[in-house]
């Protein structure tokens, strides 16, 4: 390699720290102003932002909180006209990351066109069963597939500043009495499976809500 092009690789290679360590500072910031509001708030205000309004969270206007303006997905904006974006299952039938990106840009732009800061998708649900009430949303049987077209959405959501909302944490798998019902599942397919989106997620993004609701319990 010449002398000018171990000056570009090594250009590059500081580029890329410095960008990184801009990340990580600007992580740390936040972390900090987190840290400093949960200090501040009072346990009237806390219990408060535990509760919304329907589809919006409660603000704290004497620390300058807002609300999380909430919009249902995960197929497109449902909250006024909006565009009809494909079944999960067809969107991860392209295999295609880059395409399942610009969806999410889409609805992230349709978002704030609403008011909306806050996408309630994409769903990471396993299609294990033909009776799911959710198996149109979800991106389908296998977890791997479901896994990187989840991130490739969210992504693409959040570069339009809007959270995204993975859901329904794990095993969902019927809409019927879905509040009340117990879920027994093997350890492994518990950990092979249903969790394995959700463990993916967690390891590559940061600062998405997950959506915890329904089914009672997961029994082994």
């Amino acid at each position: 390699m010449n002398r000018p092009s171990i000056i570009i690789v090594m250009a590059l290679v500081m580029i890329s720290c410095l960008a990184a360590q801009s990340a990580a500072d600007r992580s740390s910031v936040v972390e900090s102003r987190i840290d400093a509001l949960i200090k501040k708030l009072t346990l009237e205000e806390k219990v408060s932002m535990l509760g919304g309004t329907g589809f919006a969270s409660k603000p704290v206007k004497r620390l300058g909180i807002p609300s999380l303006e909430m919009t249902d997905g995960p197929l497109g904006v449902r909250w006024g006209l909006a565009t009809a974006f494909p079944a999960g299952v067809a969107m991860a039938a392209t295999w295609d990351t880059s395409l399942i990106r610009r969806i999410g840009e889409a609805l992230g732009e349709e978002a704030i066109g609403h008011g909306r800061n806050t996408l309630l998708g994409p769903c990471v649900n396993i299609q294990r069963t033909p009776y799911g009430g959710r198996n149109f949303e979800s991106f389908g049987e296998d977890p791997y597939l479901a896994s990187w077209m989840a991130v490739s959405y969210i992504h693409g959501v959040q570069n339009k500043n809007v959270v995204a909302t993975v859901k329904h944490f794990a095993v969902n798998n019927q809409e019927t009495e879905r509040d009340h019902i117990d879920i027994a599942v093997s350890e492994r397919a518990l950990r092979e499976i249903y969790l394995v989106p959700s463990q993916r997620l967690n390891l590559v993004l940061t600062h998405t809500r997950v959506d915890c609701q329904h089914d009672r319990g997961i029994a082994g």
